[in-house]
């Protein structure tokens, strides 16, 4: 009984969805060929928009002479008679009105001069490069990449990612902008337009100038043991405690180490609290730059971090005309500098308002989110970092060393900060594997292993301010809040050379595998909604112009005939 009373009720409006459902596929043809602002069959914009222009004047023309063939005194074959001139009148319009339209939609596209005369530079010639490869920006999953340092550091890190790339470096030499693809990825390096980028540039200027050093002590954050940071409960490794599963979405794990090789040797004795100065102190030290105070900081000013988010912003604002109606980004990677999280806290605070502030605009300009992923850069830097590699094989140097985060989880701050302690906490794993091997005691490197533990330590509780703070959010302070989804963190080298490439092969892989978690903010859809509202409002209206075309039609030959 329900049923059939609630089918009689919404018959009506069932018929009206129908209704405009039609007149929508009716008018869509010129709107699917208006739609892209790209060339379509060799057609740009503006010569899409004249051809149709011209065709609407055609038809026009044709209706009249239908029209009036039909009325007994056939004004319009009378006209022609009495001003011969008429006829040429109405074909030099046909020509002319389309040329007309040509030019003006050609000079309002160009509208005022850009604001950013590089990015769109930058931005063109890497869709010259797409078109010329056969690639369409609108139909291939995109990734930005926030955070290089410059050109060499964009290379190294995609070149570390083994991908196979049609595009490679889009345009050559110092740019806003830089392209990577290929079939399966667009890799969007803003190279110059954002903040974490121009920070990350600051610091390379700054550490690649002259430099004296001093030493430093290791830093710990209270009291701890010589066994680590992170304990784990009794009966439980430290493994299980802080890293990854093995086979945990392709995490690096530590190897299988013989049961009587585990039980007779323990490495947490081989170093002592007492020798950490004497074995560390070559390899922990600070660079101070010339001229500089030691507390003097690298940071981006208020000026420079305002054109930073604009420059930023009209990129995004690129990307998603492009790609309209596909969702601008499918994921995006935030490069963070393992030597700024070893510096002061005013270096910590700054990047972590560079990662938020770009962050924010991308969700602000984007309306969308998608996966984001921190990678924790320049490890290939340190020696102990490179001995660990190097001892755990090439066959782990390809996979992800860090810890991965479901994007089906809230990026709550507490999560993010217990992140970071697993993350930290697997070179902890790591390096007391290592020194369980046979012989490890008569390897000649073990002081830097233990070196980059002490360095690890010190960066845990700052990692874990920047991803909470720059990553994360706080529910009850904004329990409406819609972040971008968290990937994870790792760590990676991207060195010039292979053998300063470690963990970056399956970070990439894993963007792909990812690229479809997305959702439309709430500011999207509400705009969608009003969009949509005047779209059926507009098709309303040509639906009764139609009506009332068809309507005088008839009026014109079947009543006043």
């Amino acid at each position: 009984m329900w049923s059939i009373l609630r089918e009689i009720l919404y018959a009506p409006l069932n018929l009206l969805y129908a209704l405009v459902n039609f007149i929508r596929s009716l008018f869509s043809s010129p709107g699917e060929l208006l739609r892209s602002g790209r060339r379509v069959s060799g057609l740009s914009l503006p010569a899409r928009v004249a051809f149709l222009t011209a065709l609407v004047l055609v038809l026009c023309v044709a209706i009249e002479v239908v029209v009036f063939y039909y009325r007994k005194d056939r004004p319009f074959f009378q006209a022609l008679v009495r001003q011969p001139y008429y006829l040429p009148g109405i074909a030099l319009l046909l020509v002319l009105i389309p040329i007309v339209v040509y030019y003006a939609m050609k000079l309002w596209l160009e509208g005022d001069v850009s604001p950013f005369e590089d990015i769109d530079r930058a931005w063109h010639a890497g869709l010259d490069e797409l078109d010329r490869h056969g690639l369409n920006i609108a139909q291939i999953p995109l990734f930005l990449i926030l955070g290089t340092s410059g050109e060499e550091q964009e290379q190294a890190l995609l070149s570390a990612a083994k991908l196979s790339l049609n595009i490679k470096g889009v345009p050559a030499g110092p740019a806003a902008l830089h392209w990577y693809a290929n079939p399966e990825g667009i890799y969007l390096v803003a190279s110059n337009a954002s903040a974490l980028s121009r920070l990350a540039a600051k610091n390379a200027s700054a550490a690649s100038a002259p430099a004296a050093y001093r030493p430093a002590p290791v830093v710990a954050a209270g009291p701890v043991s010589p066994t680590g940071t992170i304990v784990a409960e009794p009966g439980q490794s430290l493994y299980d405690a802080v890293a990854p599963s093995p086979g945990q979405s392709g995490d690096a794990v530590p190897p299988a180490i013989s049961g009587a090789a585990a039980a007779g040797f323990d490495p947490r004795q081989t170093l002592m609290p007492g020798d950490v100065e004497a074995a560390t102190a070559p390899a922990v030290m600070q660079r101070v730059l010339p001229g500089a105070a030691p507390g003097r900081a690298v940071v981006l000013g208020p000026d420079e971090a305002i054109e930073q988010d604009r420059r930023l912003a009209y990129l995004c604002h690129l990307v998603r005309r492009a790609r309209q109606p596909v969702c601008p980004f499918n994921g995006i990677l935030t490069l963070l500098p393992f030597a700024v999280l070893l510096r002061g806290p005013k270096e910590r605070e700054a990047l972590q308002r560079c990662v938020r502030q770009d962050l924010a605009t991308v969700l602000r300009v984007g309306q969308v989110r998608c996966p984001v992923t921190a990678l924790v850069t320049g490890m290939e830097e340190e020696p102990g970092f490179r001995e660990m590699a190097r001892r755990m094989g090439r066959e782990h140097a390809t996979r992800r060393f860090g810890k991965g985060f479901s994007v089906t989880n809230f990026p709550l701050a507490e999560r993010l900060e217990a992140l970071s302690a697993h993350a930290c906490g697997a070179f902890e794993d790591w390096v007391y594997t290592l020194f369980k091997e046979r012989d490890a005691l008569s390897k000649p490197r073990n002081t830097q292993l233990y070196a980059l533990l002490c360095k690890i330590r010190q960066i845990q509780a700052p990692l874990a301010n920047i991803l909470a703070a720059g990553f994360g959010v706080d529910d009850e302070q904004d329990p409406h809040a819609e972040p971008l989804f968290f990937s994870g963190c790792y760590f990676v080298g991207t060195g010039a050379t292979e053998d300063r490439q470690f963990f970056v092969k399956d970070v990439f892989a894993k963007l792909p595998e990812e690229q479809a978690e997305l959702q439309w903010t709430t500011a999207a859809l509400r705009e969608e909604r009003k969009y949509q509202a005047l779209a059926n409002a507009i098709i309303a209206a040509d639906f009764l112009l139609a009506l009332g075309v068809v309507a005088s039609l008839a009026y014109h030959i079947w009543v006043k005939r």
